[in-house]
């Protein structure tokens, strides 16, 4: 099975459909293994990056296999931009994704065959560097599939 089909990239895919179906999301998403042009601060634009840590799976009841994993969330806002107030834009965006990954949502993707739901949500504090002003979240989700006869 390859990494694009197989059970983690099955649960990448529902993370990141509930991540591009929240409102808000900017438009410049840095995916997990894939290189991405950042904005530069001067643009004004907020951004985020995204990863899935994924742990092991282990049989859980019959016939089942689950997964525990954190889908992490950076999301970054221009500091001292005449147009953008970082901390509001944050607020509003870690807001709207804290609410898309409420504990118990269930996730999910067309023709995915895993089941997720969202078990946790935790957000760090902004915190200030030079150029960008940068907040957390760390999404526990749980997948379930079918275990392969």
């Amino acid at each position: 099975m390859s990494a694009a089909t197989g059970p983690v990239a099955a649960l990448r895919r529902v993370c990141r459909a509930a991540l591009l179906a929240t409102p808000g999301v900017p438009a410049v998403v840095a995916w997990e293994a894939r290189a991405v042009d950042a904005p530069a601060p001067s643009a004004g634009v907020c951004w985020l990056a995204e990863a899935l840590q994924p742990g092991a799976e282990v049989l859980a009841g019959t016939g089942w296999l689950e997964r525990r994993a954190v889908f992490a969330l950076t999301l970054y806002a221009p500091v001292g931009h005449p147009t953008v107030s970082a901390t509001g834009a944050l607020d509003t965006l870690a807001g709207a994704l804290a609410d898309a990954f409420a504990p118990g949502r269930t996730l999910s993707a067309p023709a995915d065959p895993v089941r997720a739901w969202v078990d946790a949500v935790s957000d760090t504090p902004a915190a200030a560097g030079p150029d960008w002003l940068v907040r957390g979240l760390r999404v526990g989700v749980t997948s379930r599939r079918r275990r392969p006869a």
